[in-house]
């Protein structure tokens, strides 16, 4: 099974966990240390856009057959692009359209080739001559002992998926650990997910010939070997182009082991989109079947979890609650199998609506920035042609938890600085409507020549600087009224006594205060009242100052204005008293 989202997302970022799929000769795992020289890699057998990036280039450039990569370099195949990567001991990877993948290790050891691949998107098929590679991938770890293996990975679902046709093949995550034998595959729905077993399907045996002719021989031994288990007449052998009467077929392929799981939708049964709230046990009631028959269609052993965003097979039928309708998804026609004496072949074009990748960029990321101005960059490619590409961003108050993918806020177009470069210097998200410190969002945005747009990771920093608030608008205080109703240099009769004021902001006035102090003109531990707006600008309080008889009390006024600007009248000294009185 195969992300049913495979040609919906383009975007090569980094990934966080490792996933190792292995393919391990009969030969000693134990060996170390290398012995022969350094093997090589070469690309052969390209079709369509292939690009490499090699470390010291930092960007990716077209390839070329006859092209060696060594370890570090990157390996890009667009929507149309295929490509073999051979090794001097005759092992070879082919690469699918819209994968990427980087070669982290490749040496010759006492007991073979050790391979070590990062699959950061798509697919490839691994053809053995001998040793082990290892292929990370962010959701589970997958082994195989013996030459072929498919491995895909699709980070929208966060699915990775091999199929085993030699060999004895195991997949692990979470701790669990399912083992297969040739002709089963096995699935990570998410790095959450524990790994489930299945059988190929005859798609999938003729995706193999499609891609690899050198797997026919393979494939004739596999039927014959479910043949005879099935009891059924074994399949003729095949003329170097097979004929539609000698078309490969796994049939009801029988589980070999008690590791395997004879699992799967029936034909009738369509993809469903799992959403916010689903639980299996719901959407047994609204499809009327029972969990047992959804946990057997989607290969789920005894697990009942389900994420929004995943695809899972449900029956065709109207549900008992139509708020969620399922969506049929057509099954593909497999291409025609080319002649094993012609290893090229002709790709099946893939939509090319999400392949472009973003690399390069540049930016505040997990910082506190010290200046509003930043610099924003990225590099980007579409094989389609770009229009534009532009920035998003949003400021959450640390409260909102506003971070979606992909953002919806306020957007600024990058200028084109040549070649594959877009960019934005002294660029300032202003923040200051969230008084404070808050954290800043942003991600990059492409949009290509046939009107499909796409997005880069997220990006964030964390601003306490206010960056873009305006300049204070001072206030202005008038209309203080008659001493010594508000006292000022006397001392007083009564503790309870009037202050007032009229204040006026063209930012506008949020609070006015009576803010005072005991014996302490420089204010170092103050107090403060809030006073009443009375009429427009008119501000009233009045109340009693806690003080001994002895005690000299300083005050002034304290207004806060729209933008969260202070200001104090008298703006430098103050107001004071001789209480004479122990006031409460």
């Amino acid at each position: 099974m195969k992300s049913p989202n495979q040609t919906k997302i383009f975007m090569v970022i980094a990934m966080l966990a490792l996933t190792s799929i292995v393919c391990v000769s009969s030969s000693n795992n134990g060996a170390e240390q290398s012995t022969a020289a350094p093997l090589t890699a070469e690309l052969s057998e390209i079709s369509g856009m292939v690009q490499v990036m090699k470390p010291e280039d930092g960007q990716f450039k077209d390839a070329f057959n006859g092209q060696t990569i060594v370890v570090n370099d990157q390996v890009l195949t667009y929507k149309d692009g295929r490509v073999r990567i051979e090794l001097s001991n005759g092992t070879f990877f082919r690469l699918s359209p819209l994968t990427t993948f980087v070669l982290e290790k490749m040496e010759e050891r006492d007991d073979g080739l050790f391979a070590r691949l990062m699959l950061e998107i798509g697919e490839l098929w691994i053809i053995l001559k001998g040793g082990a590679v290892d292929v990370d991938t962010p959701s589970g770890l997958a082994s195989v002992r013996g030459s072929y293996l498919h491995v895909s990975y699709w980070p929208d679902t966060g699915e990775t998926y091999i199929t085993c046709l030699e060999g004895e093949c195991s997949l692990e995550n979470l701790g669990e650990v399912i083992k297969l034998v040739a002709g089963q595959t096995a699935i990570i729905l998410n790095a959450d997910a524990p790994p489930v077993a299945g059988k190929m399907s005859d798609e999938e045996v003729e995706e193999w010939l499609n891609m690899n002719p050198e797997a026919t021989q393979v494939i004739i031994s596999l039927t014959e070997t479910v043949a005879a288990n099935e009891g059924k007449e074994p399949p003729q052998a095949m003329t170097a182009t097979p004929t539609e009467e000698q078309s490969l077929s796994l049939g009801d392929t029988p589980t070999p082991s008690a590791t395997a799981f004879d699992c799967g939708p029936p034909s009738d049964w369509v993809d469903y989109t799992v959403h916010q709230g689903d639980t299996l046990e719901a959407l047994s009631a609204a499809y009327r079947v029972s969990t047992e028959e959804l946990q057997h269609a989607n290969c789920m052993g005894t697990s009942t979890a389900v994420t929004a965003g995943d695809f899972i097979f449900v029956p065709n039928v109207p549900t008992t609650t139509p708020t969620f309708t399922a969506t049929w998804t057509p099954t593909l026609v497999p291409t025609k199998v080319p002649p094993i004496s012609t290893p090229t072949f002709t790709p099946t074009l893939i939509p090319s609506n999400l392949n472009a990748v973003f690399f390069n960029p540049a930016g505040p990321n997990n910082v506190s920035i010290s200046s509003c101005l930043n610099y924003y960059k990225t590099d980007v490619k579409d094989p389609d042609g770009i229009v534009e590409v532009k920035m998003y961003y949003i400021v959450d108050d640390n409260q909102a938890g506003v971070k979606t993918n992909p953002l919806s806020g306020s957007l600024v177009l990058l200028t084109h600085m040549g070649g594959d470069t877009y960019e934005k210097t002294n660029f300032k998200i202003d923040s200051w409507s969230y008084i404070g410190t808050d954290d800043v969002y942003y991600q990059f945005y492409v949009k290509d020549s046939l009107g499909f747009v796409q997005y880069s990771p997220i990006y964030s920093y964390t601003d306490s600087k206010d960056c873009g608030k305006p300049a204070d608008s001072p206030a202005a205080f008038t209309n203080l009224a008659t001493f010594p109703s508000n006292p000022d240099g006397i001392t007083i009769s009564a503790c309870v006594n009037n202050y007032q004021v009229d204040v006026i902001d063209a930012d506008g006035v949020t609070e006015v205060y009576i803010y005072y102090s005991i014996n302490d003109p420089g204010f170092s531990s103050p107090a403060s009242q809030l006073m009443t707006l009375v009429t427009v600008n008119t501000w009233d309080i009045t109340t009693s100052i806690p003080a001994a008889a002895t005690d000299t009390v300083y005050w002034k006024f304290k207004t806060h204005d729209g933008l969260g600007y202070t200001a104090f009248f008298p703006a430098s000294g103050s107001f004071s008293f001789t209480s004479g009185l122990t006031c409460p």
